[in-house]
C-alpha cells in the first residue's frame, strides 16, 4: 500500500480527488503540469513595446472585420452596449436642445429689455401728450381755431 492512500467510501469525496490527484503525479502528470507552465509563462511574458504595432493592427482588422465584440468575447453584451450608446446619445442631443433653449431665452431676455425701455418712454411722452396745457400749446402752434370751451356742451335733441 505503501505512501498512496486508498481510494474507499470511507474517504469521502475530497479525498477520492486528493488521490486521483497524487496518481496522475506519480505516472508523469508533472511534466504536462511544467509544460503548461511554460506556456503560460511564454503568453504572460510581461509588456513588450514591439507588440504594440501588432496589437493596433490586430485590432483596426478586427473592427474592419466586424468582429470586436467577438474577440473580446462580449458579444452577449451587445444590447447592453447600444442601450448604453443610446442613452449616452440622448443625453447629448437634450444637452443641446437645452442649451439652444437657454440661448433663446436670454436672447428674448435682452429683447424685452429693450422693449420695457421703449415703452417707458412712450408712457412718458403720452403722459406729457395728454397735459391740457401741452394740447392747447401744440394746437395754436398749427395755427388751429380750437381751443378751450368757454362754456359747457349743450344737447342736441
Amino acid at each position: 500500500q505503501g505512501s498512496q492512500p486508498q481510494a474507499s467510501a470511507a474517504f469521502g469525496e475530497r479525498d477520492r480527488f486528493q488521490y486521483e490527484g497524487e496518481k496522475r503525479k506519480a505516472a508523469g502528470g508533472i511534466k504536462e503540469y511544467g509544460r503548461a507552465k511554460v506556456m503560460a509563462k511564454k503568453i504572460l511574458r510581461g509588456f513588450r513595446f514591439a507588440d504594440i504595432p501588432i496589437w493596433i493592427k490586430n485590432a483596426f482588422l478586427t473592427i474592419l472585420k466586424g468582429r470586436l465584440l467577438i474577440t473580446l468575447k462580449i458579444e452577449r453584451y451587445f444590447v447592453h452596449i447600444i442601450y448604453t450608446f443610446f442613452l449616452f446619445w440622448v443625453r447629448i442631443y437634450l444637452g443641446m436642445k437645452i442649451e439652444k433653449t437657454m440661448t433663446r431665452v436670454e436672447e428674448n431676455r435682452r429683447r424685452l429689455e429693450d422693449i420695457e425701455i421703449f415703452r417707458a418712454h412712450k408712457q412718458v411722452e403720452l403722459t406729457r401728450l395728454q397735459r391740457m396745457s401741452t394740447v392747447q400749446e401744440m394746437l395754436e402752434a398749427q395755427g388751429s381755431s380750437v381751443g378751450i370751451p368757454e362754456k359747457p356742451a349743450e344737447r342736441i335733441k
